[in-house]
């Protein structure tokens, strides 16, 4: 029989696999396929069940990434009110029988699946200027891999690329073209 008080469904999470890696204030954290082949002896792994959440700490992981990981940890647990159950595993304390990894699929990664050797740690950071002062609208690479503060001029626009994230710089003194024209 129906009844007249509302259903409220439970929270429903999509399982996820996080991986922490990196060092010191560089730790990236990146969504992976829920597979054992995913897993790194080097990093950190967050499986993230929803009420259930691990924090699998592969062999010769770095302490910056358990560090970055038990924040992650606090930041979910609060977002949900407290209620999941949090577990830190170990690589070498856990046995392949552990819930851990019967939450992950055996199959192999796909090609797109796998991590990407060459991604952005590869990339050239690079600094654009944008300029109108010969009077026609120009860029220009000023600097490529290090890059300096000192590159800047107020007087015109700036675009820096660092492979990961896209900045634009607008000098004070830089003309309303070349504001819009870097902006678009």
């Amino acid at each position: 029989a129906d009844t007249g008080f509302k259903h409220v469904k439970p929270t429903e999470y999509t399982p996820r696999l996080l991986h922490f890696h990196g060092e010191k204030k560089k730790i990236e954290i990146r969504e992976r396929p829920l597979k054992k082949a995913s897993l790194d002896s080097s990093d950190v792994f967050i499986l993230d069940l929803g009420l259930e959440i691990y924090q699998w700490n592969g062999k010769t992981c770095n302490k910056d990434e358990k560090f970055k990981a038990v924040q992650y940890l606090q930041t979910l647990k609060s977002e949900r009110g407290g209620k999941p159950k949090v577990e830190s595993l170990d690589e070498r304390e856990i046995g392949p029988s552990h819930k851990f990894y019967s939450a992950l699929s055996d199959e192999p990664l796909d090609a797109e699946e796998a991590p990407d050797e060459n991604d952005s740690s590869s990339f050239s950071p690079v600094m654009i200027r944008v300029s109108d002062a010969t009077g026609s609208m120009q860029t220009n690479t000023v600097e490529e891999g290090e890059l300096h503060r000192s590159s800047l001029d107020t007087s015109d626009v700036f675009i820096v690329d660092t492979g990961k994230s896209c900045f634009v710089w607008i000098g004070a003194g830089a003309s309303d073209a070349e504001d819009k024209n870097a902006m678009s």
